[in-house]
């Protein structure tokens, strides 16, 4: 099981990695104030941002699993700028988008 998931984890560090940094910006914002919060306020808090994680995670791997479907073989560009842009698109773009369509989701279902 711990390979599994270290498995997991290996081979979707884009995800993982926006999805870590969704979740530290929603807290960053969500917290600037200090306030006074009970227990089952902070509770469900820490749920909903797990919550938010593993949804935004599961959107990253289905991003990456479109990514490798839809990925071209050639990339035809005019220039250094097009062919960066194109190749940071192909490694990052999928991935972020599914993430962020989850979240939208998740975030039209909470909210």
């Amino acid at each position: 099981m711990k390979k599994l998931v270290i498995g997991i984890l290996e081979k979707n560090r884009v995800s993982l990695t926006t999805s870590v940094l969704i979740v530290l910006i929603i807290i960053s914002q969500a917290y600037k104030k200090p306030m006074n919060m009970g227990f089952l306020k902070v509770l469900g808090e820490i749920m909903m941002m797990i919550s938010i994680f593993l949804v935004s995670f599961l959107g990253g791997m289905i991003g990456e699993a479109l990514r490798k479907y839809t990925h071209p073989n050639e990339i035809y560009s005019y220039g250094f700028w097009d062919t960066l842009k194109n190749k940071v698109f192909w490694a990052i773009g999928p991935q972020v988008i599914g993430s962020l369509i989850a979240l939208y989701i998740v975030f039209g279902l909470i909210f």
